[in-house]
């Protein structure tokens, strides 16, 4: 998720820069859709599934911590994506381009754990 975080993170500064994203050749619709096609459906729950090893990894002797860092994860990835939607949204309404996992398919990743 690192890269479309970077992705949409260098969107909102070209926006706070008054400049249109698709403009911009590392935003244009070409690097858009890369990074979409990146974050498969498939690729994203995989990621997860990682990321829920590797919390378990560090805290296997703090067992109190892991559902209390686990929730702050899930908030995060929840709140990127709310963040990702609204971007695209914005930003690239004209290219028809969308994530391919919805809220509720990221939802149901995360409490697979």
């Amino acid at each position: 998720m690192g890269r479309l975080t970077d992705f949409f993170d260098a969107v909102e500064r070209c926006l706070a820069a008054n400049k249109d994203p698709l403009t911009t050749p590392s935003l244009a619709k070409g690097q858009l859709k890369k990074v979409i096609q990146a974050h498969s459906n498939s690729g994203m729950r995989e990621n997860l599934k990682q990321l829920a090893k590797r919390v378990e990894k560090h805290f296997i002797d703090e067992p109190k911590l892991r559902p209390i860092v686990w929730q702050a994860i899930t908030n995060d990835v929840l709140s990127n994506y709310q963040r990702f939607v609204t971007l695209l949204a914005r930003s690239y309404k004209s290219t028809n381009l969308s994530l391919e996992f919805t809220q509720s398919e990221l939802k149901g990743w995360l409490s697979e754990r």
